[in-house]
């Protein structure tokens, strides 16, 4: 197919017109930001079917059991609220509540997997996307509320980043800083 490229063509276009054209294979981001990867369709299939199998990541569950999840999340928020009342203007009420009833946030995540092209052998790092879900107006607000206290970014590029910041940083001689990774 590239051969039918005219001259003025050049072969990233030409890569992604025989992409558009071949089930077998995709094109996905990767980990670490290192751009995009042709992958065997086969193996993100089955990428994705072993991190869905871990029974100790993840499990089917019945739309009633979706819905019960759901408003156990809510029932917690607003126990949380009514302890920091004192701490949350009207607005904020609101806006933490704005999710409950917009439709969006009934769909469960939108599941994925990123190639880890930079590990031997390749391994993939499973995304669920929930930025509709309830839990969204929690995490907007409670980076709103740290972000005064905090003096570091609470969102990373990458772990080189962070890397950056704790070597311009002096920590007291008891510190003790902890890490973990999949």
């Amino acid at each position: 197919m590239i051969q039918n490229c005219t001259k003025n063509c050049n072969l990233g276009y030409a890569i992604e017109i025989c992409v558009q054209n071949d089930d077998s294979v995709r094109v996905l981001g990767t980990d670490k930001n290192l751009g995009p990867a042709l992958l065997q369709t086969d193996w993100v299939k089955s990428e994705t079917l072993n991190h869905l199998n871990d029974s100790n990541s993840y499990c089917v569950i019945t739309q009633k059991e979706w819905m019960q999840c759901r408003y156990k999340v809510i029932e917690h928020r607003e126990q949380l609220m009514s302890i920091f009342d004192h701490l949350i203007d009207d607005k904020s009420v609101k806006y933490l509540r704005s999710f409950d009833e917009c439709s969006k946030s009934l769909e469960p995540a939108n599941f994925y997997i990123i190639p880890k092209i930079h590990k031997t052998p390749m391994a993939s790092r499973p995304i669920a996307a929930s930025l509709n879900y309830i839990t969204r107006s929690i995490s907007v607000f409670i980076d709103d509320f740290v972000k005064p206290v905090i003096t570091m970014s609470t969102v990373l590029r990458d772990s080189g980043e962070l890397v950056q910041m704790f070597e311009s940083t002096e920590f007291p001689r008891e510190c003790c800083l902890v890490t973990s990774d999949r």
